[in-house]
């Protein structure tokens, strides 16, 4: 009975020694790699893969080293990988990324065939192989492939090194059409014409027409800008609903003797084609009300005033200007009909030649006097 259990016992090791002998596939050898080169390892299927040599014999993968794996990885990106693949496909393919990759080391001398199960494959997806003979920091050698069948690829090499199975395809050419480069906005070039350029704003004005044309930069003065006069002047000249704003696009002191109402030109490209700008200056001194000259900025971003005699003009300012709405009641809108600023004909308590409230205390005063004195007559009337 002992020796009948030990010779079941043989018997078994025997079957199971064969068996594994006969299913034996190739597997990577990964002891010592590192876990980044593995996981291309194991995006195959090695027990239904097999690489041997010309005589049958095993040939094992192995895992690439972490600087192998980055340039595996940038291939898509890679310009020698890319030109290399045009030149062995075509001039309208690129890498679209990486699949696996591995080592093989092959003798010399030796064919060695490739059968790989690969479950990413896709269908209808094209893949070569990069072959780096050179090591990857070189261009690879491109491989096509010698057979597909569903997730199983073949290929045959005759040299080891790392190699890299990439999904090729068709380089995606972008046919939006390129916007339309909106000119840059120039100042228009004439002739015999003075150009003096302030704080990004360009002033030309005719030679001859204008003597000693001059334009000097000045400090923007908001105690000027925003003053009760110019708001005045500014709603003179465009309208009550109008006011400046803090977008100054310059402010200079501007001179041309013997002006003679010589047109000015001003170009900038800080305007902007839909807003409204004005030029408030000052003639002959500060102490005189301001003028206000609203410019007409065309499409070439360039706008005129009519310089005239007299002498400098100064803090000049071009500034933006916007309509605001004024609610109801509000002095200064002259649309608006029950405007506090003009008193009605019958309003209680408003004297009827200035409009002025008076006195409420005062006024219920001289009723209360009014009533006395009438009551005081009809008492004396009684007595009579």
């Amino acid at each position: 009975m002992k020796r009948f259990t030990k010779l079941m016992a043989l018997g078994l090791a025997a079957v199971l020694t064969f068996g594994m002998t006969a299913q034996a596939a190739t597997s990577p050898d990964t002891t010592n790699t590192n876990d980044v080169g593995k996981t291309y390892i194991d995006k195959v299927t090695w027990s239904d893969s097999h690489i041997v040599d010309s005589k049958g014999n095993e040939v094992k993968a192995d895992a690439l080293t972490p600087e192998e794996v980055t340039a595996v990885n940038g291939a898509k990106d890679n310009e020698n990988v890319n030109q290399a693949i045009k030149e062995a496909l075509g001039e309208n393919f690129v890498v679209k990324g990486t699949v696996t990759a591995f080592d093989l080391s092959v003798p010399k001398g030796e064919i060695v065939t490739v059968t790989l199960s690969v479950p990413e494959l896709k269908a209808g997806v094209e893949y070569v192989i990069l072959h780096y003979p050179n090591g990857t920091s070189e261009a690879p050698q491109v491989i096509e492939l010698a057979a597909r069948k569903g997730n199983l690829i073949s290929f045959t090499i005759v040299s080891g090194s790392p190699f890299a199975l990439v999904e090729v395809g068709a380089e995606v050419v972008d046919e939006t059409p390129a916007p339309t480069p909106v000119p840059t906005p120039v100042p228009t070039d004439k002739p015999d014409w003075t150009y003096t350029e302030v704080d990004g704003v360009w002033f030309k004005a005719t030679q001859g027409g204008a003597d000693d044309f001059s334009v000097e930069q000045v400090e923007v003065s908001q105690g000027f800008i925003f003053s009760s006069e110019t708001d005045a002047a500014v709603k003179e000249a465009m309208g009550d609903k109008f006011r400046v704003t803090d977008n100054i696009l310059a402010a200079f002191n501007f001179y041309a003797k013997n002006a003679n109402g010589t047109p000015v030109e001003v170009w900038s490209p800080k305007f902007e084609l839909d807003h409204k700008y004005v030029l408030v200056y000052y003639v002959n001194g500060l102490n005189e009300e301001p003028q206000v000259i609203e410019l007409d900025v065309n499409n070439n971003y360039e706008s005129y005033f009519n310089a005239m005699s007299g002498g400098p003009y100064y803090y000049c300012y071009i500034v933006e200007v916007v309509a605001e709405d004024r609610p109801a009641g509000v002095p200064g809108n002259s649309d608006n009909v029950n405007d506090a600023s003009v008193p009605t004909a019958g309003a209680p308590g408003t004297s009827p030649k200035t409009g002025e409230t008076l006195p409420m205390a005062g006024v219920m005063a001289l009723i209360l006097m009014a009533g006395a004195a009438l009551c005081a007559v009809k008492v004396r009337y009684n007595k009579q």
